[in-house]
């Protein structure tokens, strides 16, 4: 209850004119993560660096990190366990793996050398072409066969720069199931 009324608090500080409270909730979740312990400061101001703790020969224990440094612990972790059984050679293969969707290195040379030529193969307007490429990368062509199959999956959403085949893109490939999922974890149309 004390971050739903710290989250409350903050919203009724952006927005004023609304009058929210717990009534108001719809649902809350929340997850576990062992933080590192430090004297004299409270849990929400810790730190969420990682770091690793072996109280024993060959056991590795991981205290804090957070999603966005995932993959830089699991290298570290990797290095440390062939660290201890002896292992030389071992290298990073995930360090330089782009993101899905990442292949294109340079976006705006990508859509100068082949807009022309996609163009005339997939009847897309350059405004849409440049939208998806830059919101999908090299996914774009998942995401254009959707806008493809019908008229008006490249029309906008009211009021913003997503198309309604973004929305079926994602209820098909993306497990969207909600319009709550779509607007808060694959747009910013929810802040």
């Amino acid at each position: 209850e004390e971050d739903i009324a710290y989250l409350l608090d903050s919203a009724r500080a952006v927005f004023p004119e609304i009058e929210l409270g717990f009534e108001d909730v719809i649902s809350s979740f929340f997850g576990v993560r062992p933080l590192v312990l430090q004297s004299g400061k409270s849990l929400s101001s810790a730190s969420r660096d990682f770091q690793f703790v072996s109280n024993r020969p060959k056991f590795i224990s991981v205290i804090g990190g957070k999603y966005t440094t995932f993959r830089a612990l699991s290298e570290k972790a990797c290095f440390k366990v062939a660290r201890i059984l002896g292992i030389k050679g071992v290298r990073s293969l995930t360090k330089e793996l782009p993101f899905i969707g990442g292949e294109i290195e340079d976006v705006d040379l990508y859509i100068e050398q082949h807009y022309e030529l996609e163009a005339s193969v997939y009847a897309v307007s350059k405004p849409v072409y440049v939208h998806l490429i830059r919101r999908y990368g090299s996914l774009y062509v998942d995401v254009l066969s959707v806008f493809l199959e019908r008229e008006d999956y490249q029309e906008s959403l009211p009021e913003c720069s997503y198309f309604r085949g973004e929305v079926v893109y994602a209820i098909r490939k993306e497990f969207c199931l909600r319009v709550t999922d779509f607007m808060r974890r694959r747009t910013d149309l929810f802040f």
